[in-house]
């Protein structure tokens, strides 16, 4: 996998997440049962942790591959296993343990310390960003990667609150895609 294929992957989950969106809240819910609507706002949340997973990961890969596009996630953890500094000295268990265990708070935190004040502009790097509200904030602390095998989830996911999730994402794309194309390539 090259670290390219994180955007990619945000983009598709992204998308995937509006047109869900769009069947919960427009067209076919009342046909569906309530069982079923609740399987699909699970889902549209469990891809959205992804999508903040996803361009989270972009976006540390990034600073570590600079304009190399084909650079490979595999080749970044043996370059960081051998001790190479990636212009941020970020160790091998931190990229181990944050990006490949789905730990994208931690990621978006090291972020914040690799650029500070420079992302103030992207939502969830910058927790006192205007579209981070308490729904946001408790909504993407709660994201674990194991929800995609449970309905059992006590987390109340409102088609308002997961339209709210979905923008936030679609900003969050946005700004990361502006600020890595001016400040890495």
């Amino acid at each position: 996998m090259y670290y390219s294929d994180y955007k990619q992957a945000a983009s598709r989950h992204l998308s995937t997440c509006e047109v869900l969106l769009n069947i919960c809240i427009h067209e076919d819910s009342c046909k569906m049962t309530p069982t079923e609507l609740m399987d699909i706002r699970i889902n549209i949340f469990y891809l959205t942790g992804y999508v903040f997973e996803c361009l989270f990961s972009y976006a540390l890969f990034s600073v570590f591959h600079g304009r190399r596009k084909n650079y490979s996630t595999r080749h970044a953890l043996i370059e960081a296993m051998r001790g190479a500094d990636f212009q941020t000295s970020t160790p091998y268990e931190m990229i181990a343990e944050n990006v490949f265990r789905h730990r994208f708070i931690k990621t978006a935190e090291k972020l914040r310390q690799i650029y500070p004040g420079e992302l103030d502009d992207v939502p969830f790097i910058n927790p006192y960003h205007p579209m981070v509200d308490d729904d946001i904030d408790f909504l993407l602390k709660s994201w674990r990667s194991e929800i995609r095998y449970t309905q059992d989830i006590n987390i109340r996911l409102t088609d308002a609150i997961l339209y709210k999730i979905v923008q936030v994402a679609k900003k969050t794309n946005l700004n990361i895609s502006s600020f890595i194309q001016s400040n890495v390539f």
